[in-house]
């Protein structure tokens, strides 16, 4: 918690405002933002807030019942009380902060949380959508971007509520003349808000609306910009309401078009106008084609590739160079160039962990590539599966680390009791090819319908959903903990002295494939991640096939 007489909180305030911004407590967890308190009264926070782009949707109506996703320390709740909600859901997964908002902050929050028409849901925002019935005015999405154009920072993180299939889950729960809003910071080149219209673009398309900018709007302050969606088309009145709304308060409209100010006329002058014929493009005319031509990847993120903030177009990489330079190439997405870089010292350290020490011990080289294909085959194989898993049962659970504590610990466990019962068994062809064949058929069978399985029981009790957890990492972990031992069995058969070195290997691939596999999420998807876990093992047991021959 950070406080000072000059520490002032109004994002995307208006020129035209006369009140002067607030103070405001800080509010960060692990160093990173979380929110902000106001600590001024509510009557002047409320005119506050009439001079941003937030308060967009009460100018158009009243929503009474209204949903705030990822709500943080709720500095929009206040407002929408106010302006009449009657019933505000916010859901936050940081549990602790809540308390602390609940406890020692209450005073300085006004006993907000305390209001009885406020309900607190402790739950990551996109598990709430997907076992949410309830349905509402107005879904508020957090903000997205950064104010200092440092999103990319951020390509390699998970935004699963930012997915075609999360913005969807908040559309199925509108009524029928609701809103989803979401508010984006600008940044040049224009990036943020293009993914946003694009994702919403094509889940519009998808829903079979033929007019999808008649259900679109946005506006633009001189630092950030709102999108409002409505589940119907939106009515000439309402129209005429967000263009009166952005004249009185100094904000330009972008969409519809038809109430954009003509050119010279705009309240907050930007460098060009980008953003506005770019936005066109993609309401207006095919959005595939210009995702193709635009030089950064503005395509919608889906739960196959979470990475909303995945900008940058290998293929792309000379024209980008011939506009800007390498240091702002990086700075658009730093992200992206750090999982490479990561994976690259990782994997050269691992080259020289693991060739060299042969270089200086004087071991039998009989074996040595079929030892090096095995064991690297199941570090591979064991830690996309592993993160893929996480990643899965994530959205199932609720939290980060309630899904990476049960697939660790589970994998840990029921691949330890595999190994144990490797001591009835010997190493021969048919013991090896059973063992794989379930590993492989297992992850296999898990790309194809693990995904549609955890969705239709996801609005189980948690008991529930542990109990499933428990059987769907069971079975594969079982088989998962018996190959490296019945490797190390064959190993001994062929050539003992390799059998350290083995170790060495296999711990050395599964640190490089922890980095690896983000990589190729990024590029590919989990489904790809999934495929090549299924390959490493494959090429173990190709690894057995050729030593037994």
């Amino acid at each position: 918690m950070v406080s000072s007489e000059v520490i002032r909180h109004a994002p995307g305030l208006s020129l035209c405002a006369t009140q002067q911004p607030p103070k405001a407590m800080m509010l960060f967890n692990n160093g990173n933002w979380f929110g902000a308190i106001p600590l001024d009264n509510a009557s002047e926070r409320t005119l506050l807030y009439d001079y941003t782009l937030y308060s967009l949707p009460f100018s158009i109506g009243t929503p009474d019942k209204v949903l705030l996703l990822d709500a943080g320390s709720a500095p929009f709740a206040p407002y929408c009380l106010t302006k009449g909600a009657k019933d505000l859901t916010l859901v936050e997964p940081n549990a602790l902060a809540t308390e602390v908002l609940k406890g020692e902050l209450a005073s300085v929050h006004d006993s907000l949380l305390y209001d009885p028409r406020i309900t607190i849901k402790q739950n990551s925002s996109r598990s709430y959508l997907l076992s949410d019935t309830t349905t509402y005015n107005l879904i508020v999405f957090p903000n997205v971007g950064s104010i200092d154009g440092m999103s990319g920072m951020l390509a390699a993180n998970e935004q699963p509520l930012l997915t075609i299939e999360g913005v969807k889950d908040g559309w199925n729960r509108l009524s029928k003349d609701g809103y989803l809003m979401s508010a984006a910071w600008l940044d040049y080149p224009p990036r943020v808000m293009l993914k946003l219209l694009t994702t919403i673009k094509t889940i519009l398309v998808q829903e079979g609306i033929s007019m999808p900018e008649q259900h679109v709007a946005v506006a633009r302050s001189w630092s950030n910009a709102v999108l409002l969606v409505k589940r119907s088309p939106l009515l000439a009145a309402e129209i005429d309401s967000i263009q009166l709304f952005c004249k009185e308060r100094c904000f330009d409209p972008i969409l519809p078009k038809s109430i954009r100010p003509k050119e010279g006329d705009s309240f907050n002058v930007l460098k060009d106008n980008m953003l506005e014929s770019f936005c066109d493009s993609i309401i207006y005319g095919d959005p595939q084609q210009f995702q193709n031509r635009y030089l950064l990847n503005v395509s919608p993120s889906t739960d196959n590739q979470p990475y909303f903030y995945r900008f940058f177009k290998p293929t792309r990489y000379n024209e980008l160079r011939e506009q800007m330079s390498l240091e702002a190439l990086i700075r658009i997405e730093p992200g992206y160039f750090f999982v490479f870089i990561t994976l690259a010292q990782i994997f050269a350290a691992a080259l020289i962990l693991t060739i060299v020490p042969l270089l200086f011990l004087k071991v039998k080289t009989k074996g040595i590539w079929l030892t090096l294909l095995y064991f690297s085959g199941l570090g591979i194989g064991f830690m996309f599966m592993e993160i893929v898993l996480i990643q899965q049962l994530t959205l199932y659970l609720g939290q980060p680390i309630y899904a990476a504590a049960a697939v660790i610990s589970l994998l840990l466990l029921f691949s330890g009791i595999g190994s144990i019962t490797t001591e009835r068994f010997t190493a021969d062809r048919s013991t090896m090819l059973k063992v794989f064949t379930i590993i492989i058929l297992s992850i296999l069978a898990y790309s194809i319908g693990v995904e549609l399985l955890l969705r239709s029981t996801i609005s189980l009790p948690m008991a529930g959903k542990l109990a499933l957890t428990i059987a769907l990492i069971g079975m594969p972990a079982l088989a998962m903990g018996m190959a490296f031992p019945l490797g190390i069995k064959l190993l001994s058969e062929h050539n003992r002295q390799l059998v350290p070195w083995a170790w060495g290997v296999n711990s050395c691939a599964s640190v490089v494939s922890t980095v690896m596999a983000t990589g190729v999420a990024l590029h590919a998807g989990f489904q790809v991640v999934m495929m090549v876990a299924a390959g490493a093992y494959t090429l173990s047991l190709v690894a057995v096939a050729l030593w037994r021959k």
